[in-house]
Parts: C-alpha cells; sequence; structure tokens
C-alpha cells in the first residue's frame, strides 16, 4: 500500500507541525524555569563567613537570574529586620521566637574552645581527644574574647556559662569569630567558636581546639521567614535549597538535633 499524493503531503506538514510542537513545549519550559527575582538575606557576619559557601554558590547556578542581597548585622537587628519585613530570609542561631515568623531548621552545631597547648595541658596533661562536658577549668580565670551580646552564639555560651558556674575573665568583645580566632593565634587569650567553624578554620602553631560535648552545648540554626508577608517563589525556592543541602550532604558532619524528649 501507498499513500496518494495528497496522503504524502498531509504527513510531511503533520511531522513538520509535531516538530514545532515539540520545539514549543521545550522553549515553555525553559521559560517556566527561568526563576527572576531579587531577595534580601539577613544574618550575622560571623555565621555568615562559613555558612553562606556551604549553598548559596549552587543556588546561583541554578537560578542565576535571582539577584540576592546579604546584609550582615548582629543578630538582635536581624531579628527585628525579619520581624517587621525590612528583610526577606533570616538565617540565625536559636532565634527567639516571634508568633508572626515561621522557623524551619537547617541544622545543628556544637562548640569548640581555641587555645593554647601549653593552656590545655596545664589541665589535662595532653590535647583530650574526647569531648569536654564542662570546659570551666580551662575557661575560668583566663583572658576570654567573645563576640557581643547581640550574637545568637553568643548567647548560647552565655547560657553554657551559667549553667556550669563558668566565670571567665573577658578581656574583649569582637563583632566578628574571625576576628577572635586571629587574636587567639596572636597569643591573646581564648575564644569559643561553633565545631563547624573549627573544622574549616585551623589553628596557628602551638593552638588547638577543644571540643565541647554536644549534649551540653549545641546550637540551632534556622531560616526564618515573616509568614504575615506572601512568601516569594525565589524565598520559598531558597528555603527548600537550604533545607535540603544540609539533609543531603553527608561530608558536612553536622551534629543531628538531640531529643530532648
Amino acid at each position: 500500500m501507498n499513500l496518494t499524493p495528497s496522503g504524502v503531503y498531509y504527513l510531511r506538514y503533520i511531522k513538520k507541525l509535531v516538530r514545532s510542537y515539540q520545539t514549543l513545549t521545550q522553549n515553555l519550559l525553559l521559560i517556566s524555569k527561568t526563576v527572576i527575582g531579587k531577595m534580601k538575606i539577613g544574618i550575622n557576619p560571623s555565621l555568615a563567613q562559613w555558612l553562606l559557601p556551604l549553598f548559596l554558590p549552587q543556588f546561583h547556578i541554578n537560578y542565576p537570574e535571582v539577584k540576592l542581597e546579604v546584609i550582615e548585622h548582629e543578630s538582635n537587628e536581624m531579628e527585628h529586620s525579619i520581624d517587621s519585613g525590612r528583610i526577606d530570609i533570616y538565617i540565625g542561631i536559636n532565634p527567639p521566637l516571634f508568633n508572626n515568623l515561621c522557623y524551619n531548621s537547617i541544622l545543628t552545631v556544637g562548640g569548640a574552645v581555641a587555645i593554647s597547648n601549653v593552656l590545655i595541658e596545664k589541665e589535662y596533661g595532653s590535647i583530650p581527644k574526647a569531648k569536654i562536658e564542662n570546659v570551666a577549668p580551662i575557661i575560668n580565670n583566663i583572658g576570654l574574647i567573645t563576640e557581643s551580646d547581640g550574637s545568637g552564639f553568643q548567647r548560647v555560651v552565655n547560657s553554657y556559662f551559667t549553667r556550669y558556674q563558668i566565670k571567665p575573665n573577658v578581656v574583649l568583645t569582637v563583632n566578628n569569630i574571625a576576628t577572635a580566632i586571629n587574636l587567639v593565634n596572636a597569643g591573646l587569650g581564648v575564644t569559643i567558636v561553633p565545631d563547624s567553624f573549627a573544622k574549616r578554620r585551623p589553628l596557628s602553631e602551638g593552638k588547638s581546639y577543644v571540643y565541647i560535648d554536644p549534649r551540653t552545648f549545641q546550637c540551632e540554626i534556622k531560616i526564618v521567614y515573616n509568614q504575615k508577608i506572601p512568601l516569594s517563589e525565589v524565598a520559598q525556592l531558597l528555603i527548600d535549597h537550604t533545607i535540603e543541602t544540609f539533609n543531603t550532604v553527608p561530608s558536612l558532619d553536622f551534629h543531628k538535633p538531640l531529643d530532648r524528649g
């Protein structure tokens, strides 16, 4: 059986129409996947330094048309900025609860004391391999460098000090954990930093980290948005991407949240 001339003509143009329709649907799909928008992200400078590189570069690769603005200030200021709607997303450590905010846990981190080996060995004889529950022996009466009280992480540190009756001698307050580490490397006192930061920031010769038992010292990092303000597509994509990043990359080596019953 052979097609008639009319059938040949019909088949040829039907194939063209099918190809045109396939091209149309593919182009529409590409357009729908092109997310365009802008967003302001608020975060503490110390947290921004080690956390943002873990998920923002891939987000930019996935959504290159999205314009991001990172605003770095103390946690207290950022918490009020997200509450008032001046920023779209806030990423913070143990942020206080506001009724109009929605909180999504990203990960939990512990703490580590950056200190000279001389001071460690004076108390423990050697660098302890196990994590320490109470670091009072190497903190009490030793010059301590802290972040300002506006830092979410510092609030956790202060609570830990109160619980274990640690009475440090605060010699200096800074706005950035990296600055505190540089000062410890230069020989000025000790400081406490998130353990995830410590694993990515080696100390100079003669200095070491003493890790605190996560059962006694643990911070929860959350990504927060104002639920009274409609959540944009861009913001939802960032939230989903961030949560997925920390849920699916085992090499980040973070703690799981404690079961507090």
